[in-house]
């Protein structure tokens, strides 16, 4: 009975597995590329967690997962990050306008939606115009962003600042 159940686990183990990117060299598959809305540059069904998935398919003739491609079919996704743009629409000229225009009265603090450091700023005039020169600065170079998380949204020809990492 145990040999038996031995087995059965071994051969569903070696047969159950499945194609993905890294049981394949780069030249066997191919992925699409990430379909970026016109209007907001950022990526159509991007998640909160800045991730989109793009079907890659298995050159012709690869096998992989015991299963052997004919490269018309998706074998797997691949996750790529993206610009996560929400529903509200935080527009990035608006909250740059509202805070080189009316950021002593906090409006664009307001706007992004931190309503207490808005309030702050209103009732000191600004921190007395220091933390307006500040919050112009923060929000032209998009450190300070909307309250939600989510990233400005920004024209097609608009600035976008991407990070850059050093592993």
């Amino acid at each position: 009975m145990w040999t038996v159940i031995l087995l059965f686990t071994l051969f569903t183990q070696s047969t159950s597995s499945y194609c993905n990117i890294t049981s394949l060299y780069p030249t066997q598959f191919l992925c699409r590329e990430v379909v970026v809305d016109n209007i907001s540059q950022s990526a159509v069904n991007c998640t909160s967690d800045r991730i989109v998935s793009v079907p890659c398919y298995p050159r012709r003739g690869v096998i992989c997962g015991g299963v052997a491609y004919d490269g018309d079919t998706i074998g797997f996704y691949k996750n790529v990050t993206c610009r996560y743009v929400n529903g509200t629409r935080y527009h990035y000229g608006v909250a740059l306008g509202l805070s080189v225009f009316f950021g002593f009265l906090g409006l664009d603090r307001f706007y992004l939606g931190y309503a207490a450091i808005g309030l702050l700023k209103f009732s000191t005039m600004g921190f007395f115009l220091l933390g307006h020169l500040v919050d112009i600065i923060l929000i032209g170079l998009q450190i300070v962003g909307p309250a939600d998380q989510s990233d400005y949204y920004i024209g097609y020809w608009g600035p976008v600042l991407e990070g850059v990492e050093i592993n």
